[in-house]
């Protein structure tokens, strides 16, 4: 799956499902020349549908992931000579959202939720686009 959202302005998301009612997740995004995330999860599925697929044609996620946020940056002091600072943190996320799979296999997901970083919270907000393999 594709998307977008903050922090990341584009990403690109793998689910692999093991039950109808848990996933496995991995994201890779960011914003290109100034952030880089990746994290890796799992996705609680509640089917809000009575269809037998192992994707639910309508549910609600909540995901659990543990990420690393990179961030280039320049220092303020030294202004546009100085080289590119470099800023790792490792967080987690917490989201909750809608699941929507349509019986063709397109798969939309909004997700909203908070992630912690330097020792406070701040928002996550996804949308997502994708395929079922």
């Amino acid at each position: 799956m594709f998307g977008t959202g903050f922090p990341d302005l584009l990403h690109a998301e793998v689910d692999v499902s093991l039950f109808r009612s848990l996933a496995v997740t991995g994201r890779v995004g960011g914003i290109p020349d100034f952030l880089l995330t990746a994290s890796a999860g799992a996705l609680g599925i509640l089917a809000l549908s009575s269809d037998s697929a192992l994707v639910p044609r309508h549910a609600l996620g909540l995901e659990v992931a543990y990420g690393v946020l990179l961030a280039r940056f320049r220092d303020e002091e030294d202004g546009a000579s100085s080289s590119p600072q470099l800023a790792r943190r490792t967080t987690p996320y917490v989201s909750g959202g809608y699941l929507f799979t349509s019986s063709g296999g397109l798969h939309l997901r909004l997700m909203a939720g908070a992630l912690r970083a330097d020792e406070r919270w701040s928002g996550d907000f996804r949308f997502a686009i994708g395929g079922l393999i």
